[in-house]
């Protein structure tokens, strides 16, 4: 019986000292609101830049330019000025330091069948399509993917 007592004893004072323990850890009401408005400030910054950087209208106009430009090169421009039986090293190496000559915005919208009316006047809406350039700068081994770009934007976004 003394056994019995002094275990029940033993698990009291554990069971008060716990219960000390988790009162002392338990938020008090203003912890918690504070920590639900760092919690949804760090939320409402992070969906905000999620959603610049797709709703950018001039990361997108930019991103639109790019693409019109490589399938410009690779499928309209390389396949038809460049084909034949010539050594493309030949022809090409000449124009590695000074690049081709420019290719405005209208040239790439009109050459793109695939490009949708949309599409079109939007990068329209932000970039002067007579003044906003692709310069296209052939590299080794001057195949048609063997290439680099530089961008002359006239633009307001």
């Amino acid at each position: 019986m003394y056994m019995a007592n002094a275990k029940n004893k033993h698990s009291r004072k554990i069971h008060k000292s716990r219960n000390r323990f988790l009162s002392s850890r338990a938020k008090s009401p203003t912890q918690k609101i504070i920590l639900i408005v760092i919690i949804s400030a760090i939320i409402t910054v992070f969906i905000s830049l999620i959603c610049s950087l797709f709703l950018n209208p001039e990361h997108n106009t930019k991103s639109k330019i790019s693409q019109l430009a490589t399938e410009y090169y690779e499928d309209y421009f390389y396949p038809n000025v460049f084909s034949g039986n010539k050594d493309m090293s030949e022809v090409l190496n000449r124009y590695t330091d000074t690049g081709l000559a420019k290719v405005s915005l209208r040239q790439l919208i009109l050459s793109n069948s695939n490009l949708s009316e949309q599409d079109a006047s939007q990068l329209q809406k932000y970039c002067d399509e007579n003044t906003t350039f692709v310069q296209f700068f052939p590299t080794e081994p001057y195949d048609k993917t063997s290439y680099h770009t530089e961008f002359t934007y006239s633009c307001s976004f």
